[in-house]
């Protein structure tokens, strides 16, 4: 069965639901921790800077692939990355 655009919308908004209570729950204590990533540590913090990146990276490649495909970029999209 194909994957539809409301059944993705509502796995993102239960994801964004998920880590914004996890985010919640994070004392200062959690933030400022190192985090061993077998080899070299990261703060929570970078942690969640990385994982910002890696969503702006995936944007931008599916940006290029629905120009590509000749797809029109959504207001917000189009807005964040241009």
């Amino acid at each position: 069965e194909p994957i539809t655009v409301d059944a993705l919308k509502h796995l993102f908004a239960d994801l964004d639901k998920q880590l914004f209570a996890t985010l919640e729950q994070l004392t200062e204590e959690d933030i400022t921790k190192s985090i061993d990533r077998g080899g070299w540590d990261l703060s929570v913090e970078g942690t969640l800077i990385a994982y910002h990146e890696a969503v702006l990276i995936f944007t931008a490649k599916a940006t290029v692939y629905l120009r590509a495909i000749g797809q029109k970029l959504t207001g917000q999209l189009e807005a964040w990355i241009g």
